[in-house]
């Protein structure tokens, strides 16, 4: 089951039915604004003693996608629990601990490429208002140049700041050819933001 939900992210880049939303998992969001988790009710936080490791999403039940840098390390799964539910960065909502997890097979440390991973829950999320599964788009649908995406994620505001409360930012898509020639993304990767910055996620 992680293996194919890996190869499902990679092929479709993860990208929401309706707005699209992109979780920064553990870098910076910059120029947010305080977000409520009924509108990203498919947020979760993955938690290392307790703490806030990454961002993550639910896409099941009993499975959550996160970014595979997150787990390069191979914390000790005893260690993991994912936190949904709640706005608020380490307490509220449900907590579920992690049974294993999965980097994708292609993902190294050299590169962003495949930077995916899928942790699986020992028990099931409950589902409500505030615990749901993203809703992804369909395989060949793709995002226009200058269409809006949400970014979401409790990563640090500035240098020595990590947000408490769950932040959102609006960017738009950028031209993929564009990106590639300046960052070097793959054809894996879908890139947002604007040229003139001021604004973003970074990791």
């Amino acid at each position: 089951v992680i293996q194919a939900i890996l190869q499902v992210f990679v092929s479709i880049g993860a990208v929401s039915k309706l707005r699209p939303s992109i979780y920064a998992s553990d870098g910076k969001i910059v120029g947010g604004q305080n977000a409520k988790i009924e509108n990203y009710p498919y947020m979760a936080g993955l938690e290392q003693n307790s703490l806030l490791l990454c961002g993550a999403t639910i896409v099941s039940n009993r499975h959550l996608v996160t970014a595979a840098h997150c787990l390069e390390n191979y914390p000790n799964v005893e260690e993991l629990q994912v936190r949904v539910g709640t706005a608020v960065r380490d307490t509220g909502g449900q907590t579920a601990h992690v049974r294993k997890y999965a980097l994708h097979p292609k993902y190294t440390i050299e590169s962003a490429d495949y930077d995916v991973a899928v942790v699986e829950l020992k028990n099931s999320l409950v589902f409500g208002s505030t615990v749901k599964i993203v809703p992804l788009q369909e395989v060949n649908q793709e995002p226009a140049v200058g269409s809006l995406a949400n970014v979401t994620g409790w990563g640090y505001t500035t240098a020595d700041d990590m947000s408490l409360i769950l932040q959102v930012i609006v960017i738009p898509r950028v031209d993929q050819e564009y990106c590639k020639e300046i960052w070097g993304v793959t054809s894996r990767m879908i890139c947002y933001g604007f040229h003139e910055g001021g604004k973003g996620a970074c990791g």
